[in-house]
Formats: structure tokens, sequence, C-alpha cells
């Protein structure tokens, strides 16, 4: 039987520097690149050689943009929220 491999998940953060610096004290990762975000602001990819996590900022809410202000922070494309990995949540809630 063949083995599955993830590659990458893309996860949306209120605070992506810090976050950043708690998976890789957690997970002994490191960051393998910083830069611009699609949607503004500044996207960190976390993890090992094999694979990461991209921590992007939240969209901004704009009147055209038809974004609600409020919505939680969730998996960038899809709309899981991230308050399911409870375990590095309860570690340090204000990373989220």
């Amino acid at each position: 039987m063949s083995s599955a491999n993830l590659e990458h998940v893309n996860v949306t953060v209120s605070d992506p520097a810090k976050t950043a610096d708690m998976l890789c004290d957690l997970f002994d990762w490191h960051i393998r690149w910083s830069g611009d975000s699609i949607n503004g602001g500044r996207t960190i990819h976390v993890g090992t050689k094999g694979s990461y996590v991209a921590l992007n900022p939240p969209v901004k809410a704009t009147k055209d943009s038809g974004i609600r202000a409020t919505r939680p922070p969730s998996l960038f494309r899809s709309e899981v929220p991230v308050r399911c990995i409870t375990a590095v949540t309860a570690i340090n809630n204000t990373a989220w």
C-alpha cells in the first residue's frame, strides 16, 4: 500500500510572525520562506525539508470585499476553524 504525503497547508492566523516563532519552538521547525502575502501583509512558511505550514495574515475586510469583519481565523482555502487545532491553541492562545 502506498502512503500519502501532505506537502503543505495554508492557515490564516492573526500574527504570522508570533505563530511562526511558537511552531518553530514547539516542533523544532525552521522558517523556510517569508514574503508578501497575496492578500496583503506577510506570509511565513514554517516546517521541515519535506513539508510546511503557510501562515497567512487575515484578509482585511473592506466594504466591497464581501468579507465579514468578524470572520474568525480559519484554514485559508477552506472554512474549517483553526480552533480545531486545540493542542497548539492551548499552549499559546494569543498566537492565534
